[in-house]
């Protein structure tokens, strides 16, 4: 007969909470906690305290005896501890969520208050419109949903003429940053600020872009030597910004009155 062979504790038992596991993660990577339940929520902040439990029972325990959501995070660490199931890193994880919520909204209002507006995104951007350079260059802004800069990238530089709106690579910053918003801007030198049809244009493809990543193009503002125009607030390019289909002339023609 061969030998029985001692019990290892410490593997993760084969049982279908594994794959609960994985498509809870995965849930979330897709939308984060939208359309999921209460103990759903707490039952994935156990797993890294408990990591080698089935923690869906805890967690309805937990909603059980602290009452709510809120309850269960403005809990004593002792009573959390008392949960059947519960380990001490698992209590104090909780614990650490609103103090780290707290963290969070401090650093937030220390951040200097980002340039969101068109006159203050031109402010911002018209130094480095003219670094050392006289060329059309085009500028991405992303911002978080707190309308905070996440980044400012340096997307193309053209002649003085024109520029080239590299659409994929303006994608892939999209996407890397995980913005909520974007403005895009650009410069005209030595001539006048308003938009041209290919200006326009690539503003629609931008705005078809940001509607499948669920971004919200905010503005296109074009800097000339001494002026700017925001195309988000101007008459005639305003409703590109919230129906992209324009008045076939402006989209010909761009626009060529105030």
């Amino acid at each position: 007969m061969g030998e029985n062979k001692p019990e290892n504790k410490n593997k993760l038992p084969n049982h279908s909470h594994n794959h609960h596991r994985k498509h809870m993660r995965e849930r979330f990577y897709e939308a984060g906690f939208r359309g999921m339940a209460d103990h759903n929520i707490i039952e994935m902040l156990l797993y890294f305290g408990i990591p080698r439990k089935d923690t869906n029972d805890i967690a309805h325990d937990l909603m059980n005896r602290f009452g709510s959501y809120a309850g269960i995070f403005e809990a004593n660490i002792h009573d959390l501890m008392k949960v059947k199931g519960m380990t001490e890193t698992a209590a104090c994880l909780i614990k650490m969520i609103i103090p780290f919520y707290n963290r969070y909204v401090e650093d937030l209002a220390k951040r200097k208050p980002s340039p969101i507006v068109p006159k203050d995104v031109v402010e911002f951007l018209r130094p480095k419109f003219y670094e050392g350079s006289c060329r059309e260059r085009v500028f991405v802004l992303c911002y978080d949903s707190f309308n905070h800069l996440i980044t400012c990238r340096l997307l193309n530089e053209g002649d003085i003429c024109s520029s080239t709106f590299d659409i994929r690579e303006f994608g892939r910053i999209v996407l890397e940053t995980n913005c909520s918003s974007v403005i895009i801007s650009h410069n005209h030198p030595h001539s006048i600020s308003l938009p041209s049809k290919d200006d326009i244009r690539v503003t629609e493809e931008v705005i078809k872009l940001l509607k499948t990543f669920k971004v919200r193009l905010r503005d296109h503002i074009i800097v000339d030597d001494d002026d700017f125009t925001s195309l988000a607030e101007h008459k005639l390019t305003m409703p590109m910004f919230y129906d992209i289909d324009l008045l076939e002339d402006v989209k010909e023609n761009g626009i060529t009155e105030y």
